[in-house]
């Protein structure tokens, strides 16, 4: 593993910065409140359709394709909310990991917004990928079908050997698309990739330091549990000692622990929970990037203008010192 894997451990100070946990609560509430919606709207119109839509249910084969393209649509709204608010938690994470400064959330909203369509095409394009070879061999099954009707012989034995390496591509895109996004959105925030390098190098990081990549989320695991569990614990008990003492002084017991009051302190745990995963998976590929090029995270060009000013600055004394030496 890398000398600085201990990195791992550093990274809930990264996560306890506000304005991360804040955009965070931002999603997390975006996520909540659309799932209340779509709630409602699905008992609306389950008894609307009940009453109304029963010719149209038989032309859609059933009401459950309503149900279908309200789920596309809910998961849509979902990863478009996520690209756009994890991608300004990566930008922030990977500026303070790589040059141990903090930006405004308002740059990294920023940021996020300017390459908020590199964010969305990356894990799209394998998405797409995958659908243009589920159709081909959906077209080759068609045909080895129709053959087999006209020769009377069954090929499907040879034909799913023969394609084997297609359905092993498959596996291989959708390792990469689920367990390699934030790899991609570490990538694009990091070194201002575009999509297709940003999807070359998750499929590289993930596959030629599988160990590795294992390895690290085993460690962030069981650090993240003991993290989040402690924090939420510390944070409970010093939001009830605080009921407790204001109750001193009330007659009547007014500070006690409210439905209102519960779900704002798990909103905020599940901010800071979300500020955790990001900056441990960007962590994750600043240690991966430096096992496979061999260079300190201090020196990653987090594609920032003014991190390129410096870096030109830095290596101008440089040669100046160099000069004044020879």
């Amino acid at each position: 593993m890398s000398p600085e894997w201990p990195l791992l451990f550093k990274t809930y100070a990264m996560a306890f910065d506000p304005r991360r946990i804040f955009l965070g609560m931002c999603w997390s509430f975006m996520l909540a409140l659309v799932l209340d919606i779509c709630a409602l709207h699905f008992v609306s119109l389950h008894l609307w359709e009940m009453e109304n839509l029963e010719p149209l249910a038989k032309l859609w084969h059933g009401p459950s394709q309503v149900w279908i393209w309200h789920g596309i649509g809910l998961l849509l709204w979902i990863y478009l909310s996520w690209v756009f608010l994890g991608g300004a938690i990566h930008r922030s994470a990977a500026v303070e990991l790589a040059c141990t400064k903090r930006i405004s959330m308002f740059h990294a909203l920023q940021y996020s917004l300017q390459n908020y369509g590199r964010f969305c095409a990356g894990p799209l394009l394998l998405l797409s990928c995958f659908a243009f070879i589920t159709g081909l061999l959906t077209f080759l099954g068609w045909a080895i079908e129709k053959i087999q009707h006209a020769l009377g012989i069954s090929l499907t034995l040879v034909f799913s050997l023969l394609f084997s390496a297609v359905g092993f591509l498959m596996l291989a895109i959708l390792l990469t698309l689920f367990l390699g996004l934030s790899l991609m959105l570490s990538a694009i925030a990091m070194d201002r990739l575009d999509q297709y390098d940003a999807v070359s190098r998750s499929m590289t990081y993930f596959f030629h330091c599988f160990w590795r990549f294992a390895i690290y989320h085993l460690i962030a695991a069981v650090h993240a549990i003991f993290v989040i569990a402690v924090s939420s614990i510390l944070f409970l008990a010093s939001v009830w000692l605080t009921q407790w003492a204001m109750s001193l002084g009330c007659y009547e017991n007014i500070f006690i622990f409210s439905k209102e009051l519960f779900y704002f302190i798990f909103w905020i745990i599940s901010g800071f929970c979300i500020a955790y995963y990001v900056s441990i998976k960007t962590t994750i590929y600043a240690l991966l990037r430096q096992s496979l090029e061999n260079a300190p995270i201090s020196k990653y060009c987090v594609g920032s203008e003014e991190n390129a000013a410096t870096l030109t600055k830095q290596a101008s004394e440089e040669s100046h010192v160099v000069e004044k030496k020879d």
